[in-house]
């Protein structure tokens, strides 16, 4: 190179350095600094948002005072904000940087007790609230602005830059008031990992000192970052993508990429809770189990905020200890009021104990300090639901599509609420919609639910297919599709086929990983064989069912007790069927609330059956015609399915005809098919239902109704097994029929 050409060169390297400190010179200058939106340290179980936001703006002077007032910070404490950094070494692979140090500088400032660190979440929370959700850059003004909102006393902006091997971190401390400079530090190293060996410690003592702290409070808290993180960049760099898939509801990818994280760093705690909570949604229980084991071994690897949600996660899940997790969580409330996360987790508590008017409260909670906050106005709907206040959960559905109009798990919820509300067309349009959206979304076991409930057969087993294929990543997909299978062809009379696929369901599952899986296998197996009158298998399907150890549902041992007694009442035993009724009665108070319903349903169903097998036909009445609806919606797929077996709904119906009121059970037959959508029954009509009625009508002598009953009932199993009994019996019937002039 000529000389002149050499010089230029250099004096341009020197202009360009000289601009890009001096943008630090003035006190948060009008340097643009890139902002990535990312999610918070710990992960949400519920599904998060899949699509852009069009988010609802605040009043922001009222909502300032507002969190000034209801979310007072604990005494002592100074609320500073850390900035995206800005990069300045002109490469693009070095761009993770710009959220990996102010990330770490969040962590380590955590460390002490004298300091509150606005959270990455909230610094978009707080984007959201002002309209600029979509912002790429947070200039000084918008920067200022946010750290007024949420009463920010300090904020810190920050550069890197790199020279040959050589990094160099540059922070300024504002304040924001005054927009005052109030510190400027520097630390630079050989090698990228001195960021987390030495570079973060030295610039928090300087923020640190910068904002207030003494001498003496910055020795006690150390700000030795790796103690609380990693001390592997790359290890850092794999978890903060890793946390970021996650988030995004790609388990799989975040699995990777965490188990990289921990390959490279083998006690990082928060990576372990990250890979645990990816390995729950993949079904991996075992693999589940260790990783949690892992955070809580090394969770003094992490800040104090960190460290009680890894708990409260391993309390709750692991160790099963709902109370102590339930109470974990408010130690972050009380030592981390701004947490959003922490009471959403409250009133989700509330509302999986069905004391809903408390998860209402706690989730309005939530959304005092996030309106937009999408968790929990989809858990609100959820709550005013249960209560039946239909208008509000509408209403907040509506909010909530505001903010989200294309996110998948939106439409879900809406179509769940629809469907509570009886609008069965509308549910099934928003779970379609769901699907189009994102494909893998787990609406499908739904859309078949209600079309079974409509009784339109026609695609049901290409939307199985379609689940099983949806997302071949996911083993449990293939489980839950084997079993749709099973009972599918179970409903329409394919016995022998609805036995393959429950063995086809059984023999891919992992024991620990799919007890409640294995339980429902047997349980629609059970019926299976009940309907081919074998009842020796029969009994021993409901036996096993009864001997898998789910300890979040007893009540499913006091169930399978009582359909024993079915087995007893169809081998004409009918004393033991009574003694087992007896045995049950004392107990059912002692069932938990979520299966008290249907434990109770059961108990009265059985009571009925067993007073018909007795010849006590009004008493049957008139227990029957008692017999509140039995709830059977639920997010969990299979607890739909169990709940509508046995298939007695037509109970009443068969006692009428037992005590000769023909005209009585044909108008109850002619009511089940009737879908009232007023009515909190959702359990499904039985296609034999049809030939019962069918023959109902032609004892009465209505030959054209009982010819449109049964081709309905033939045309429902016309692949049902051959030898079933009512099928040989309804092609027989309805052949005479047609002959009869």
């Amino acid at each position: 190179m000529e000389p002149v050409f050499l010089i230029l060169a250099i004096l341009t390297i020197i202009v360009a350095i000289v601009v890009g400190f001096l943008q630090f010179i003035v006190p948060f200058v009008k340097k643009e600094v890139k902002f990535t939106n990312k999610f918070p340290f710990v992960a949400s179980t519920t599904p998060a948002a899949t699509t852009t936001a069009a988010t609802v703006k605040v009043d922001t002077a009222t909502y300032a005072k507002n969190i000034a007032e209801k979310f007072p910070l604990p005494e002592g404490r100074k609320p500073i904000a850390v900035m995206p950094f800005t990069n300045l070494t002109g490469e693009a692979s070095l761009d993770y940087l710009s959220e990996a140090i102010p990330n770490l500088l969040i962590t380590n400032l955590e460390q002490s007790q004298n300091l509150s660190v606005m959270t990455w979440e909230r610094m978009q929370d707080l984007l959201e609230m002002l309209g600029r959700k979509e912002v790429k850059i947070v200039d000084n003004r918008l920067g200022f602005e946010l750290c007024k909102l949420d009463g920010i006393n300090n904020i810190i902006v920050g550069i890197y830059t790199k020279a040959g091997d050589m990094f160099a971190t540059d922070v300024k401390v504002l304040d924001v008031s005054t927009k005052r400079l109030l510190k400027t530090a520097k630390s630079k190293a050989k090698g990228i990992d001195s960021i987390l060996e030495s570079q973060i410690d030295e610039l928090s003592k300087d923020i640190s000192l910068g904002v207030g702290l003494s001498a003496p409070k910055i020795e006690e808290t150390g700000f030795r970052v790796a103690d609380v993180t990693t001390d592997s960049m790359e290890a850092y760099s794999y978890f903060l993508r890793g946390r970021d898939e996650f988030e995004k509801l790609h388990p799989a990818d975040a699995r990777r990429l965490l188990q990289k994280a921990v390959e490279l760093d083998s006690t990082f705690a928060m990576a372990y809770l990250y890979l645990g909570l990816a390995l729950g949604h993949l079904k991996e229980i075992k693999a589940m189990q260790e990783a949690f084991e892992k955070a809580k071994q090394f969770s003094k690897k992490a800040t104090e905020r960190e460290r009680l949600y890894i708990m409260a996660y391993y309390t709750y899940l692991i160790e099963k200890k709902r109370e102590k997790g339930f109470s974990i969580i408010k130690q972050v409330i009380r030592k981390y009021p701004k947490e959003k996360r922490a009471y959403y987790d409250v009133g989700n508590t509330y509302h999986n104990r069905g004391e809903y008017q408390d998860a209402i409260a706690w989730f309005n909670k939530a959304l005092e300090l996030d309106p937009n906050y999408s968790l929990a106005l989809n858990d609100l709907a959820y709550a005013y639901a249960a209560t039946e206040n239909y208008d509000k959960a509408v209403k907040i559905l509506k909010k909530l599509a505001s903010i989200l109009p294309r996110d998948a798990n939106v439409l879900d919820t809406t179509g769940e609420i629809y469907e509570k509300m009886g609008r069965i067309d509308e549910a099934l349009a928003k779970f379609k919609q769901a699907i189009r959206i994102k494909p893998e979304f787990g609406s499908y076991h739904k859309i078949i639910y209600n079309n079974l409930l409509k009784e339109d057969y026609s695609e049901i087993m290409k939307w199985v297919d379609r689940f099983i294929m949806s997302d071949p990543s996911l083993h449990a997909r293939k489980v839950a599709g084997y079993l749709l299978k099973g009972f599918y062809y179970y409903w329409l009379g394919c016995l022998n086929q609805s036995l393959t696929s429950l063995d086809e369901a059984a023999n891919i599952m992992d024991d620990d990983a799919y007890l409640r899986e294995r339980t429902t296998v047997h349980w629609i197996k059970a019926w299976v064989y009940y309907e081919k009158a074998d009842y020796e298998s029969c009994k021993k399907s409901l036996e096993t069912c009864a001997s898998y150890p789910i300890k979040d549902y007893p009540a499913y041992k006091t169930a399978y007790n009582l359909f024993l007694g079915f087995v007893d009442l169809a081998n004409k035993h009918i004393d033991s069927a009574k003694k087992k009724l007896d045995e049950v009665r004392p107990i059912l108070s002692d069932v938990d609330w979520r299966d008290q319903e249907w434990v109770l349903f059961c108990y009265n169903l059985l009571n009925a059956e067993i007073c018909l097998a007795e010849g006590s036909m009004e008493k049957s009445i008139v227990i029957s015609k008692q017999m509140t609806p039995l709830n059977v919606l639920s997010t969990y797929a299979f607890r739909r399915l169990y709940r509508n077996l046995p298939y007695s709904r037509d109970i009443l119906a068969r006692a009428y005809i037992k005590n000769g009121d023909l005209d009585k059970a044909i108008a109850e037959y002619e009511r089940l098919f009737s879908f009232d959508p007023t009515s909190k029954e959702r359990r499904l009509v039985h296609p034999k239902f049809h030939y019962r009625l069918a023959k109902l009508y032609e004892e009465k002598e209505l030959k054209d109704s009982a010819i449109v009953e049964y081709e309905k009932f033939l045309e429902i199993w016309k692949d049902a097994d051959k030898d079933i009994l009512e099928l040989q019996s309804a092609r027989k019937r309805l052949g005479k029929l047609k002959t009869i002039d």
